[in-house]
């Protein structure tokens, strides 16, 4: 099983997209470019992340084509690593997969990390568009896979970035090797002050 741990300090990085994202935008987060040294949590052992699933409800978009989701990383070490972005509809609002079923795949890119990013705003790509009706619940989902050396991986260590600027839609995180099974609040198992950052660009 694993444990929860914070993350470590970092520095300043960007990874610039080669896709036209915009030209509009929205995030629930309030403060959506710091990225806060220590702030974030994984289920990892011994800073080997398990599978973690970060999302972040955006309730009542606006309608349009989601062409980039740019979400922050606190840091990146132990080899590039490849995350996968998942665009959902929630059927029936609220907290993600609750009920469980209530959760549409849109749409879904994977997207490289490279080794040593840190404190980085970091713009993943969709290749074809994802279309969303005006007035569609959406959740964005981060999924970052098992890093554990007897499972595959490659040993290394990822922390999604965050922020304590209150404010915005809940972050939920989901970790079956730390007991959750199902979407909760990160408030809800001890860290409150997790807000994750997190932006759609669309047209």
């Amino acid at each position: 099983p694993g444990t929860w741990f914070a993350g470590e300090t970092c520095a300043n990085f960007t990874c610039p997209g080669s896709v036209t994202c915009g030209p509009l935008s929205v995030t629930q987060s309030a403060d959506p470019v710091t990225i806060t040294p220590g702030n974030s949590v994984s289920c990892n052992a011994g800073g080997v992340n398990a599978d973690n699933f970060y999302a972040r409800p955006f309730p009542n978009f606006t309608g349009g084509s989601i062409n980039c989701v740019e979400f922050g990383v606190e840091t990146n070490t132990g080899g590039d690593y490849t995350v996968t972005v998942n665009v959902y509809e929630d059927t029936n609002g609220g907290a993600p997969d609750a009920p469980v079923g209530d959760l549409v795949l849109l749409g879904t890119t994977d997207w490289v990390v490279p080794n040593n990013t840190t404190a980085a705003l970091v713009t993943a790509e969709f290749s074809v568009p994802v279309v969303v009706a005006p007035g569609t619940n959406i959740v964005v989902e981060i999924f970052t896979p098992d890093r554990d050396l007897a499972a595959g991986g490659d040993g290394g260590s990822f922390f999604i970035g965050s922020n304590a600027v209150a404010g915005g839609t809940d972050s939920y995180l989901k970790a079956a090797d730390c007991g959750l099974t199902a979407y909760a609040t990160v408030g809800s198992i001890g860290f409150p002050t997790m807000n994750l950052v997190m932006t759609v660009q669309f047209q």
